[in-house]
């Protein structure tokens, strides 16, 4: 099963791939010609109140103490405050990045060049926070997100040695938060400041892993890396055999979420998506 699973993304991926390359290309304007100076400012704006919602995010997070995301389990109250804090704001970081990068390349000059320091600051921030934060995926698609959002203004040939950089630092990542959750899982999850200990412990937590541990950082790798495909398969096989599927009914319960909670305030909590 797990094998059929893999093939069927390899084939999808070949797919996308043989269609993208033989799809009709369009004119692509140079200049940032396709947005005028308002517009260009109201979306610079955004960014910016994105960045502090998600700023405000993360202070939240610490303050509760799930700054380390393999901590604990929370239950948020069903509050269109804790709404935007808790689903909304995570996902605007990496949208963000690439908004950014757009306006680093519009003709409007001022709004150009505080785009761009925005996005180099912003970008690198939040991809040490997510690492520190044990966002191990996250934080490797804000760097490569940050890679891309550069070439807008930079327009400068993809080189070998860029590849190798960015793979440099995913490892680099991968090793940071690898190191937190093997060395000091449990009193990561107990500090009273989870940001603060991922700071002072980083590096140590790296070395000791890096030197000591690792057997125990390979098994954790590869159980990470299959792991996802295997659970796939396990969900799959167990439906097969039981002949337990829902038919959609799943589904259909999700489509209650579209309704806003202002309009319907009594609306039941969604389904969990862990088993």
């Amino acid at each position: 099963m797990e094998l059929t699973i893999a093939t069927l993304f390899l084939v999808g991926y070949l797919s996308w791939r043989s269609g993208a390359s033989f799809a009709p290309r369009s004119e692509i304007r140079e200049g940032g010609e396709w947005i005028s100076r308002g517009e260009a400012w109201a979306l610079f704006t955004m960014c910016i109140l994105a960045i502090g919602l998600i700023a405000y995010s993360y202070i939240w997070t610490i303050e509760e103490g799930i700054f380390f995301t393999q901590a604990r389990f929370v239950e948020v109250e069903l509050t269109i405050e804790q709404s935007i804090v808790s689903v909304l704001a995570p996902h605007l970081q990496l949208p963000t990045i690439l908004l950014l990068g757009l306006l680093s390349s519009v003709r409007h000059r001022d709004i150009a060049r505080s785009s761009r320091m925005l996005l180099i600051v912003y970008g690198c921030l939040i991809s040490i926070v997510m690492a520190l934060s044990s966002q191990t995926r996250s934080a490797v698609t804000a760097m490569c997100f940050l890679y891309i959002a550069t070439k807008f203004f930079r327009r400068e040939a993809t080189k070998l040695w860029h590849v190798g950089v960015v793979g440099v630092l995913g490892i680099v990542t991968l090793l940071v938060v690898q190191g937190l959750r093997i060395v000091n899982s449990a009193e990561f999850s107990d500090a009273p400041n989870q940001l603060k200990f991922a700071v002072e412990n980083v590096i140590p937590s790296t070395i000791v892993t890096l030197s000591g541990e690792s057997e125990v950082l390979s098994e954790r790798l590869l159980s990470r890396g299959g792991g996802t495909i295997a659970f796939l398969a396990e969900i799959v096989t167990e439906i097969d055999s039981r002949g337990s599927a829902f038919y959609g009914q799943g589904i259909l319960q999700s489509l209650f979420g579209l309704i806003p909670r202002f309009i319907w305030p009594d609306k039941h909590g969604g389904t969990s998506p862990q088993f």
